[in-house]
């Protein structure tokens, strides 16, 4: 039994071994830290630049006065 444990767990790790190394992106996605740019590149996109006149609208007092 405890050779048969013993060999399970070898095939275990050579097979993590021929996985690979994770990535940092990839260690970053696991914990939820990601890149996701998509929609905001096409809402950019949509934009327009617009002037506004501002005026005094009274809420603050003149510090002239």
């Amino acid at each position: 039994m405890f050779l048969w444990v013993l060999a399970m767990l070898t095939l275990h790790r050579v097979k993590a071994l021929k996985d690979g190394p994770y990535t940092q992106k990839e260690a970053e996605a696991a914990i939820g830290l990601r890149t996701d740019n998509g929609p905001r590149q096409a809402a950019k996109e949509n934009t327009k630049d617009v002037e506004v006149d501002m005026e005094n609208s009274g809420l603050l007092e003149d510090v002239a006065t």
